[in-house]
């Protein structure tokens, strides 16, 4: 049986600063920030999360909170009770996006341009990799360091410790990844998914099994969904 999940994109929004979704924590969170494209990227995420929790779910968006995991992953509540779906947040360069899962999820997106520095960094990259970076054409070399990039967070996103644990200790080329963490082996599923122009992405999830994936895009944390995704 396949895990169903959803991946919805959006772009940064200024207005979401000032949408009734948000709780007093999130704007002082959002308040807290020097610049206001991330304040803007924190809030698009929150209302996206929301939104797209409650087209999951068949509720309505004001009735999701968004809680804080003591790894920072957040956790997604209901006022009714109603069991929730695993969620992530995730936002580089123009680009924000949530997914949720019938399992624990990672999901990250990095901006091409922005990977450079990193390339070939032994605080990313195992030495396999690095090796196999060298060797790529360098109009190829960006792309898979971004992929395996967001492969890795996606990965230990997944696993609910995000850039904790080493990077270089997974494999971002594996479709299937095996995490030993405190004593648990876990099975993850990872998966490249479609991102806006300019960016890379990546899914993971911790099942054995197939996953589901359904991918939206909207043009803002406001904008109208054209009739919402039915509950999976």
């Amino acid at each position: 049986m396949s895990t169903p999940a959803l991946v919805w994109w959006t772009v940064p929004d200024p207005a979401a600063l000032d949408h009734p979704l948000l709780d007093s924590t999130e704007r002082a969170r959002c308040s807290a920030y020097r610049r206001e494209v991330d304040a803007a990227r924190h809030a698009t995420g929150r209302v996206l999360l929301k939104r797209a929790v409650a087209a999951w779910c068949g509720t309505r968006p004001d009735e999701v909170r968004v809680v804080p995991e003591s790894g920072g992953r957040p956790r997604v509540v209901l006022e009714t009770g109603t069991a929730t779906p695993w969620v992530s947040i995730t936002h580089a360069g123009g680009v924000v996006g949530v997914a949720l899962a019938g399992q624990p999820c990672g999901l990250d997106v990095q901006d091409l341009a922005a990977i450079e520095p990193v390339i070939g960094s032994d605080l990313v990259y195992s030495a396999l990799e690095r090796d196999t970076l060298t060797r790529l054409p360098t109009a190829e070399r960006r792309d898979a360091a971004c992929s395996w990039w967001v492969a890795k967070e996606a990965v230990l996103k997944a696993a609910g410790c995000g850039v904790v644990e080493p990077m270089p200790g997974v494999d971002g080329r594996a479709g299937r990844v095996r995490l030993d963490m405190a004593g648990r082996r876990l099975e993850m599923v990872r998966l490249v998914v479609a991102a806006p122009e300019g960016h890379r992405a990546a899914l993971a999830v911790q099942t054995a099994g197939p996953v589901d994936v359904r991918l939206r895009s909207l043009a803002g944390a406001s904008s109208d969904l054209g009739g919402e995704d039915p509950a999976p």
